[in-house]
């Protein structure tokens, strides 16, 4: 459960500084991997599965549902605290 509130924090951090489309926060949460062809379908996945997890909570909002930008709240600390409680 952890390793899923590292990847939440890693997503908000990385959309701190400005908005990113959906393959650039990819890319960018990946940098250390090479991500061609299914790895990248496999990426996009995982990060889109946990885009909906940070704007359901209110830390992210999909802007035309092409741009991701953070509102700055972290509200997914206490979510993943309040699972592992």
């Amino acid at each position: 459960m952890q390793h899923h509130g590292d990847r939440l924090s890693h997503i908000v951090d990385k959309l701190s500084d400005s908005e990113m489309g959906l393959e650039d926060l990819t890319r960018g949460i990946f940098e250390h991997r090479k991500l061609e062809s299914n790895n990248l379908l496999a990426g996009l996945s995982e990060i889109v599965a946990h885009v909906e997890v940070l704007e359901d909570l209110g830390d992210v909002e999909v802007i035309d549902g092409v741009r991701i930008v953070s509102t700055g709240q972290r509200n997914h600390l206490e979510f993943i605290n309040g699972l592992v409680g």
